[in-house]
């Protein structure tokens, strides 16, 4: 991306919305790179699991979500949001200039829509603050996978994985990349 840094986060902001990408220089194949796909759900998942400790849930109930393949989020059965990745290459062996991961998922329902993370707006938990979190924690995973390698953002996709997905393409792709 001609005139973009990497490290940058691009964000809309949205009252009931969580939508951001980070661009990052992989310094590393694009196969190498692949990982990085699930950063933004695992980043998320790590959100949820502080906002749980922090915020009074009462009738809202816990938030469960898992990734379901190859983008979607799910939450309560329901598709609540997707992932999203790009790169400079779609060459698995070249080192890409960028690559492009983010995430757009509805936080509580808004304007008649169906699905979402929460039912309502958790009180003392706002669509900014879950941006700022999310942001913190992908930025975390992104130095965990550069100095440590893909163990955490795999272990992190085992994680989220769908249920019961052993035979399916997000099964095959964790394999993989092992």
């Amino acid at each position: 991306m001609m005139g973009a840094d990497p490290g940058l986060l691009i964000w809309a902001r949205h009252d009931a919305r969580l939508e951001a990408a980070l661009i990052v220089a992989p310094e590393r194949t694009l196969f190498e790179a692949l990982p990085l796909i699930i950063a933004p759900a695992a980043a998320l998942a790590a959100v949820l699991a502080q906002a749980g400790d922090l915020i009074e849930v009462g009738d809202l109930g816990a938030v469960d979500f898992s990734v379901e393949w190859p983008d979607r989020v799910v939450s309560k059965g329901q598709i609540c949001g997707k992932l999203g990745a790009a790169a400079s290459t779609a060459e698995p062996t070249i080192v890409p200039d960028w690559l492009v991961v983010g995430i757009d998922v509805a936080l509580w329902p808004m304007d008649g829509q169906a699905s979402a993370l929460w039912a309502a707006p958790p009180l003392g938990l706002g669509a900014l603050s879950v941006l700022e979190s999310w942001a913190a924690a992908l930025e975390t995973l992104v130095e965990q996978w550069q100095s440590r390698g893909t163990g955490p953002l795999i272990a992190a996709m085992d994680d989220l994985a769908e249920p019961g997905c052993e035979g399916s393409r997000a099964a095959s792709l964790i394999q993989l990349l092992r």
